[in-house]
């Protein structure tokens, strides 16, 4: 099976750096829709292949997103809870006295063993570990496991479940590199005997070069503002 995660197109709350995870939560700002319209082109470009099914979260973003690629392959999205992002809990929608740093600082906790421990108020790294795997055998069952399928969710979410799920994308790399909105992070295998990464945020996984060591996340913000 083809797992190709998208990540959502560009909000206003990644603009502000907010913990934006409830739903409907924000919709696609100008730049996210430009983002979304291109991305059937960008599937391409990279040469991916034609889709057997889109799954997306509940969230409005990655719904609006999916929408162009939906229709580019004759397609109607599923929307599946697993997917949605990382709970923020008592953070959501916070971006004063660092709580982005708190709740990315709880993951980076989850990835280096310690997925017992709960986001103030929100989930385990084990909920999310099993809400992910949960979504991807329903995505199985409904397609088959030779099929292609693209699953528009979230920058933490798909950094988290990527590093702990899928050889070839370490902590250190999922850690030190934010996904670009509408990036594509291929992998291939099953749910049963596990997967292995083809790309990472739009590039083969052999181009990336991935420091030593790596005790905290690099945020998304700095890649908007990079």
């Amino acid at each position: 099976m083809r797992i190709y995660f998208v990540r959502h197109g560009q909000t206003d709350s990644n603009l502000l750096d907010a913990l934006d995870t409830d739903i409907p939560g924000a919709a696609l700002n100008g730049q996210g829709r430009a983002q979304a319209a291109a991305l059937p082109g960008h599937w391409r470009d990279l040469g991916l292949p034609r889709l057997d099914g889109i799954v997306t979260s509940p969230l409005l973003r990655t719904r609006q997103t999916a929408a162009a690629l939906a229709a580019a392959h004759g397609l109607v999205p599923v929307i599946d809870r697993g997917v949605r992002e990382v709970r923020a809990g008592d953070l959501e929608m916070l971006y004063v006295a660092d709580a982005p740093s708190t709740y990315l600082a709880v993951v980076a906790d989850w990835l280096h063993g310690k997925r017992d421990r709960r986001m103030p108020g929100g989930e385990s790294g084990y909920q999310v570990i099993g809400r992910v795997n949960a979504a991807l055998r329903r995505a199985a069952q409904r397609w088959g496991e030779e099929a292609a399928v693209a699953v528009v969710a979230h920058g933490c979410l798909i950094r988290y479940a990527t590093a702990s799920l899928v050889e070839g994308i370490s902590p250190e790399l999922a850690m030190s590199q934010p996904l670009r909105n509408c990036s594509i992070t291929a992998v291939e295998g099953t749910p049963e005997q596990g997967w292995s990464a083809r790309m990472y945020s739009s590039k083969p996984i052999d181009e990336w070069e991935v420091p030593d060591e790596v005790n905290s996340f690099r945020r998304s913000i700095q890649v908007l503002r990079g």
